[in-house]
């Protein structure tokens, strides 16, 4: 008895499921239904002064935004230190 390979089931192609998918948004951003990326945020290390853009969560946007400082680790100073916002010019 000879045995035929399987068929592919009728279910759509990869290449059309690809196409009924929305598209990312230039900003890395979904469609509106879908996750949004976060803002960057320029901020300064308070010890040596280097700049750095950083996406924040929301508790370190808030704490930046009433004039407080969040910690993170500074490449130059090679340990955690206090970063503030960087003011707008």
């Amino acid at each position: 008895m000879k045995v035929q390979p399987s068929r592919p089931d009728a279910t759509p192609s990869a290449s059309a499921a690809a196409k009924t998918r929305p598209q990312a948004t230039i900003d890395g951003a979904e469609d509106r239904d879908g996750p949004k990326s976060q803002p960057l945020v320029m901020i300064r290390c308070a010890i040596c002064e280097t700049a750095a853009c950083a996406s924040l969560n929301s508790a370190q946007n808030r704490a930046l935004l009433g004039g407080g400082m969040i910690r993170r680790h500074c490449s130059r100073c090679r340990r955690k230190t206090l970063w503030k916002n960087l003011p707008r010019l």
